[in-house]
């Protein structure tokens, strides 16, 4: 029986004059290529050679493979750095099962965004809404519960129904200049 891989520590490396394949230690880069302190204390340029662009971060682990002075970086071993998804086209994520996204903070922008669901199921223990304006169509019933509400309109409010009914255990207070009935 094989023993089992630990990645706690690197996979042994082959080192030539001519050659190199191993674990580096990210000194500084940007999306393109970063310096790397291979295991020897040398420091070289590395272009990356990745599928997704990656933003390294100092001290971070890539996997490097170099031959007569010209090193790549071909895979990101443990890192912090930012992994970026661009494209000029469209993006599609499909999943026959779940899809779960998850982060300290997650962020969703774009010029139009659509949610299509059969069911959508919002829980937080805090929610802003800021909009210019706000349409709400629904063709069943409409409930609101909450412990209490408060409701500022700026200049005119209007409620419109085929029949209203306001129930309270206690008082029901009308302040304004003229009441109109009927």
């Amino acid at each position: 029986m094989k023993p089992a891989l630990s990645l706690a520590k690197p996979l042994p490396l082959e080192r030539t004059e001519e050659r190199y394949l191993g674990p580096a230690h990210v000194v500084d880069g940007d999306a393109r290529a970063v310096r790397v302190r291979l295991p020897t204390g040398e420091v070289v340029v590395a272009e990356l050679a990745l599928a997704l662009a990656y933003e390294p971060a100092k001290d971070d682990i890539v996997l490097v493979i170099g031959e007569r002075g010209a090193h790549y970086g071909i895979g990101v071993l443990r890192g912090k750095g930012r992994l970026v998804l661009e494209t000029e086209g469209d993006i599609a994520i499909r999943a026959k099962g779940a899809l779960d996204l998850s982060g300290a903070s997650v962020r969703v922008s774009g010029k139009q965004i659509e949610v299509q669901s059969s069911r959508l199921t919002m829980v937080a223990e805090a929610l802003t809404q800021r909009v210019g304006s706000f349409l709400q169509r629904v063709t069943g019933i409409l409930t609101v519960h909450a412990k209490q509400s408060h409701t500022v309109v700026e200049e005119s409010a209007v409620t419109q129904a085929k029949n209203a009914t306001i129930l309270t255990e206690d008082s029901v207070n009308i302040n304004g200049k003229s009441v109109l009935l009927g």
